[in-house]
Order: C-alpha cells, then sequence, then structure tokens
C-alpha cells in the first residue's frame, strides 16, 4: 500500500516511516503542510498520516483541504490529547487519532485496521435516495444509472452528507471543513446547496429550520 507520511520533526518521520516500511508499504515522507498537501492530493494514496503541528500548513488546515477533494483514510498525529482536540480532528474528517508518543504495535494496529476498512469499503455502491447512487471507488453519482456531473467541492460536500446520513449538520460544521477564509464574505454554503439539490432533486437534502441541512436516511423498499 502507498502511504503519505506528514511530519516535521525529523526523527520521528524517519522512525515512521521505517515502522510502515517493515509492513510492506510504500512510503513518501513531507515536512511541511503544503507540500504534504499537494502529495496527498495528487499520488493518490492509501493512507495518510497527518501530525497537527506542521509548519506552512497546519495539521487541521491540511485535513480540511484534503477533505473537499479526497475521501483517503487519515490518522491525525498528535502530542494534543485533549478530548476537544481528538473531536475537532474527527469532525474534521479524520478516520482515527494517534496521540505521542505512542507503542509501535499499537500505530501498526491503526493503520491495518484503516486499510482493511478502506479495502472492504472499495466497491461499496451507496443508494442514498431514490433513484441515486454513489460509488466509493469510482467517487461518482448516478442517477438513474446515468453519471451525474458533479464538481470536486459538491461531490465532498454530498459525500459528508452521505457519511453523516439522518443527522442534522449545523452550518458551523459544515464551514469549518469546507469553506475556506477567501469564501468568508459569499454564502457559497448555500450556493453548493442550492447546486446539488438542482442536480439531485430538490428534496435531496433538506433545511432543518434553525438547525442546519440533513440528508434523510433512505431504506430501499
Amino acid at each position: 500500500m502507498h502511504i503519505v507520511v506528514i511530519e516535521d520533526e525529523p526523527d520521528l518521520g524517519s522512525i515512521l516511516k521505517e515502522i510502515l516500511e517493515m509492513e510492506g508499504h510504500h512510503v513518501e515522507l513531507m515536512t511541511n503542510g503544503r507540500d504534504g498537501l499537494n502529495l496527498a492530493l495528487h499520488a493518490q494514496p492509501d493512507l495518510v498520516l497527518i501530525d497537527v503541528m506542521l509548519p506552512e500548513l497546519n495539521g487541521w488546515e491540511v485535513l480540511k483541504a484534503l477533505r473537499r477533494k479526497s475521501d483517503v483514510p487519515v490518522l491525525m498525529l498528535t502530542a494534543m490529547d485533549a478530548t476537544q482536540d481528538r473531536v475537532r480532528g474527527l469532525d474534521l474528517g479524520a478516520d482515527d487519532y494517534q496521540t505521542k508518543p505512542f507503542e509501535v504495535e499499537e500505530l501498526q494496529a491503526r493503520v491495518r485496521a484503516l486499510l482493511r476498512r478502506k479495502t472492504g469499503s472499495s466497491t461499496t455502491k451507496i443508494e442514498f435516495a431514490p433513484r441515486l447512487t454513489f460509488c466509493q471507488k469510482e467517487r461518482k453519482v448516478t442517477k438513474d444509472g446515468e453519471e451525474v456531473s458533479l464538481t470536486s467541492r459538491e461531490l465532498a460536500l454530498l459525500e459528508y452528507f452521505i457519511q453523516n446520513q439522518g443527522r442534522t449538520l449545523t452550518r458551523t460544521m459544515i464551514d469549518e471543513r469546507f469553506i475556506d477564509y477567501s469564501d468568508a464574505e459569499s454564502d457559497v454554503l448555500s450556493v453548493l446547496i442550492y447546486r446539488l439539490r438542482k442536480k439531485l432533486g430538490s428534496n435531496t437534502i433538506k433545511t432543518r429550520r434553525g438547525l442546519g441541512f440533513e440528508l434523510p436516511k433512505f431504506s430501499h423498499q
């Protein structure tokens, strides 16, 4: 498997690379957030490990930007053990969280679990609404068997709704994960929701007044 590690501490980065290569993985190590994000987006790895405290872009910023365009499994690495930090990472789209220092065996087990999860879901097709299907492997949406053209941002937002189907997502939750500071003056979220409804159906994503938005649970009858 191909793994990208984004860690700015040289000694720890080398150790992580060695540990993962011992498991038979191809590992690429980057030492700052900006270069790490670019590699993670273009190399299409099977797993990304991200340290929180990084130069240029911190780990939260890398994770947020990565999740707009990719569903690659992410394991966050940090010395922070506060509950709010773990919750923030998971809400931003991290799949797991490893505090430092750590035992080698525990890290290896977490990596194996994430890779198993990725392999197991790679062929999954999810019917998330009437006549609408999301293919995880190909990252595409079909309506009545025909592919729906979505931008990378629209697809990432829809996937977030699918992952939280039946749960109301607040504007704050969505903004923190998908909206850039440069978008702050415009209501980008409303535009994205409008476009998804136009392409998928007006009733696909519900507005929960005063609360947020929800993709209702769907059971195929």
